[in-house]
């Protein structure tokens, strides 16, 4: 009986395909809880103030 000479892969298709599954679904997680840091400078600056404005009591 001829000895198996294989070569053992740990690095194979269906893990690759695993691992950029799950870090394609960690990055839209993270575009979808993140909204305020793709907003425009002026409204970051406008609901910073707003923000300021409640919490001094001005409002």
């Amino acid at each position: 009986m001829k000895p198996r000479n294989r070569e053992i892969n740990i690095f194979n298709i269906s893990m690759l395909d695993v691992i950029s599954g799950v870090l394609g679904a960690f990055l839209i997680i993270m575009i979808v809880l993140s909204p305020r840091s793709h907003a425009p400078a002026w409204k970051r600056i406008r609901d910073r103030k707003w923000e300021e404005a409640i919490y001094k009591g001005a409002w």
